[in-house]
Parts: C-alpha cells; structure tokens; sequence
C-alpha cells in the first residue's frame, strides 16, 4: 500500500425501506423498519412500534427531518455516487458504517434485531460489492443474544469479508450490563481471534442509554454534541478498568466520531483514579494511559478537530485515524485531505500515518 494511500475509517450508508423489503428475512418482513411522516410531514423510522429519532420536543419546523440529516448525499445509497464522490474528494478507502443500525441498542426484540443484522450485512456486502477493493464494510451483530452475536460475527467476517464489528458505547438498555461484564467475552474472544476490530460508534439518539439522552431531549445541539464523546469516555474507562483490554490482549477497539478532545484529558484523569485505594478488575497491571496508547486503541478524527496536533503530542501518532461522516449533515469532507495535509504543524511521515496507515492497520488492509 503506498504510503499516500487515504482511507475513510468512518463513514457512513443509509439504509432504505426497500432494503428491508428486499434482504429482511420473510418470518421477520411484516416487523421492517418503515419511514413514517410526523404531524410536520417530516420522515422518521418506524422500528418495533416506536419512531425512531432524536426525539426532541421541539419537533416541526426547527428540526430538519431523517434524511435531511442522513442523506445529504445519495452516495449512503449509490455506491457509484459515493465512489465518484470519492474520487473528488481523494478518498482512496471507504469503511462505512450503517445509520439506522447504529442505533440497534435501542431495539427490544431479540429475534428482530438477530434477522435485522443479518439482512444489512448482506445488504452491505452487496453494496461494497461495486468496488470490494475501494469499499470496505463492518457488521453489526445482536449482543440482545450472545451466542447469535458470536455465529454472526464468524459469518460476517469469514463468508462476507467484513473487515470490523460495530457496537454502541452503552448496551445497558439491551442486557442490564455494561461493556465489560463477563457475558460479553465470548464476543470480544471471537473479535480477537479473528483479527477484527470492535470499534465503538454512538447513534446520538436520546435514551436512557445516551449521556444526558432524556435529561436533553428538548436540546437535539447540546445531546448529540455530548453524547458522542461521553459516551465514548465511558465505554473506553469500562475496556479498561473493567480488564478486558486486559484480557483480551490483541483486542483492537476503535472509539468513533468523538472527536480528540476527550483523549488526552481521559488518559490522565483514568490513570489519577487509579490511585484511589479501590481495587479494580484490570488490577493496576499497567496504567489506563499505556492501554490508550498502545496497539489496542484507536481515536478517529475529523478535518475540523482542533485538538489534532495536541493529541498526536499526548496520545501519539500511530493510533489516531480519519473519518469523514459521509454523507451525513455535519460531514465536512470536501476539502479535508488538502487541509490536513496543507497543515505545517504536522509532519508529513505523519500525515501519512493518520490518513491511511493506521486505518489499514486497524482493519488489516493489505492492498
């Protein structure tokens, strides 16, 4: 791979009613999720009975509807769109992630989210299909029920060629557990024995699983602005704290679209509680600062994060990767790889580093 190579460890597809239609098991077809239209006329989910949405309170006109938000390009849809946008914009990679499915945490039923996952990681395989060398996909599976979480993992990653699994900062809604309880191990033991990353991505829509979801349900800016990253921060202290970076010692876990501010800020705050004379289940084996700046952590940014040149000082260089958010509303990508590369307070070995090698280190692309 040369060393120029792009990749876009973060972006996203959307996933269409037809979709469903088409690729969601026959027994489970009656269950699709469908777009509904509010008393505002604007497009939502309908999942198991409930919209799925941001849910504010200030619903109608202020608040731009779901694909407004989602698909402000048809490439989340049309691969050959999004590869021409790629083209343009000098992505070389794509590792896309879902929309709707990245709030699959919020689903209640079991058998529905098992069926849901498998229809979008064939939908998804198909999509990526237009140019498996240029689009790269990670699966989603239903920790709702371990055993089938693990059989879809093996199925995803052997026979569809996932190359990561992708699961929400919080499943508390869905299991009563946080990321770290013994139930979820043998997911973390298939990730790691099949050298794929589990990489963490929020959906930020407000539940009692979000950081301040409900508590900012009438304030869509300020919950999604703090969900991300504090849900993040949670889920990375409960890896690490909890001993399953530990445990799982080749384990690669990648925390997403929350920006760098957090990172260094989280190293010296995890590793000065550590000093608190509570005993912790990773019992203090190494600091939680080496666990983030070795090989088994990774950061995404966007163009925009101002705390880029501070992070690569704090956290280091080799772990921190680039994502754009396509297609999605707040996705600035036109124009993000020349500023990044345009910055002289970075050096070149590591823009090289950030734009792609590290992003194929992590999902073991070899090209």
């Amino acid at each position: 791979m040369s060393d120029s190579t792009v990749i876009d460890c973060d972006g996203h597809v959307n996933e269409t009613e037809e979709m469903w239609a088409e690729y969601l098991e026959p027994g489970y077809r009656a269950q699709r999720p469908r777009i509904v239209r509010d008393n505002w006329g604007k497009e939502l989910w309908m999942v198991e009975g409930r919209l799925y949405a941001y849910n504010p309170a200030d619903w109608g006109a202020k608040l731009p509807g779901w694909w407004e938000l989602a698909q402000t390009r048809i490439g989340g849809t049309d691969p050959h769109a999004r590869l021409k946008d790629m083209d343009e914009t000098k992505i070389d990679i794509a590792v896309v992630f879902g929309a709707l499915m990245a709030g699959l945490n919020t689903f209640t039923d079991a058998g529905l989210a098992a069926a849901m996952c498998r229809a979008y990681n064939n939908w998804v395989k198909d999509y990526c299909g237009t140019n498996p060398r240029r689009l790269k996909f990670v699966a989603y599976v239903p920790l709702h029920d371990i055993d089938e979480a693990v059989k879809e993992l093996q199925r995803a990653v052997s026979k569809l060629g996932a190359v990561g699994v992708a699961i929400a900062p919080s499943l508390w809604a869905v299991s009563g557990k946080n990321l770290d309880a013994p139930s979820f191990y043998p997911f973390y033991a298939t990730a790691q024995e099949l050298d794929v990353p589990v990489c963490i991505h929020d959906s930020g829509v407000a539940t009692r699983d979000t950081a301040g979801g409900e508590r900012m349900a009438d304030m869509f800016p300020l919950m999604h602005a703090a969900s991300f990253p504090f849900d993040n921060m949670i889920a990375c202290g409960r890896l690490i704290y909890g001993g399953v970076l530990d445990r799982f010692p080749h384990l690669r876990v990648a925390f997403l679209e929350s920006g760098l501010g957090w990172v260094p800020f989280w190293l010296d705050r995890l590793d000065a509680h550590t000093k608190m004379p509570y005993p912790l289940p990773f019992g203090n084996k190494r600091k939680p600062s080496e666990y983030m700046r070795s090989e088994q952590c990774y950061f995404s940014f966007e163009a925009e994060d101002a705390d880029l040149p501070a992070a690569i000082q704090r956290v280091g260089a080799d772990h921190l990767i680039w994502a754009s958010d396509y297609p999605h509303w707040d996705a600035e990508v036109e124009g993000a790889i020349d500023e990044i590369n345009a910055s002289p307070a970075i050096a070149a070995a590591v823009k090289a580093k950030i734009l792609g090698t590290n992003a194929a280190q992590l999902y073991r692309l070899t090209l």
